[in-house]
């Protein structure tokens, strides 16, 4: 799965595996394996924007 930051954002990305600091900037592009359960939680002061495409 692709995740565009429309607006970017400190977030924290917190999966079963461990806890990850995520600062994602505007425009960013990152990959995630869809099947991965994950918790992202904002800790900046902006809001964050987001779109997501699969195949």
């Amino acid at each position: 799965m692709l995740v565009v930051a429309i607006r970017g954002a400190k977030n924290v990305v917190q999966t079963v595996d461990g806890t990850v600091d995520a600062d994602e900037p505007t425009g960013g592009v990152v990959y995630r394996d869809p099947k991965t359960v994950h918790m992202l939680t904002n800790v900046g002061a902006t809001t964050y924007i987001a779109r997501a495409w699969s195949n």
